[in-house]
C-alpha cells in the first residue's frame, strides 16, 4: 500500500514538472515576442522623430535645422529617393523631396540641417 501511494505521487509530481515546464516556456516565448514588438515600437518612434525633422528642415529651405535627442543608435543607408533606417532586425524606408546624406551610423544628439536645399544628418556636439 505504501509503495503505491508513493509511486502515486512520483506520477502527480512529473505531471506537475512537465505542466509548469511547459508553461515557463510559453511564458518565456509570450516575453520574447514582447521585446521584439517593444524594439519595433521603439524604433519607429525613433524613425519617425527623424522624418519630421527632415521634412520640416526640406520644406523651411536652406540654412534651417533642428536638433534632434535620439535614445537608439540607428544605421542609415542614403538612396537616391529617399534614405533607409536600420537597427537590429528592423529597417524602415523613407523618402524625401529633397536630398538626404550625412553620417551611416546616428545616436544621441544629432543636428538635420538644410544647406542649399540637401539635408545633412550629423552629429550635434
Amino acid at each position: 500500500m505504501k509503495a503505491q501511494i508513493t509511486l502515486e505521487y512520483l506520477v502527480l509530481s512529473v505531471v506537475f514538472l512537465a505542466v509548469l515546464s511547459f508553461s515557463l516556456l510559453a511564458i518565456y516565448s509570450l516575453k520574447e515576442t514582447a521585446d521584439k514588438q517593444n524594439e519595433l515600437i521603439k524604433f519607429k518612434f525613433e524613425v519617425e522623430k527623424i522624418d519630421s525633422s527632415i521634412k520640416k528642415v526640406c520644406s523651411l529651405g536652406s540654412g534651417n535645422q533642428l536638433p534632434v535627442e535620439l535614445s537608439l543608435t540607428l544605421n542609415v543607408s542614403y538612396l537616391e529617393e529617399g534614405i533607409v533606417f536600420m537597427s537590429g532586425e528592423n529597417d524602415l524606408p523613407k523618402s524625401y523631396a529633397c536630398k538626404v546624406s550625412g553620417e551611416d551610423s546616428i545616436s544621441s544628439n544629432i543636428l538635420v540641417s538644410n544647406e542649399n536645399g540637401e539635408i545633412l544628418l550629423t552629429v550635434d556636439q
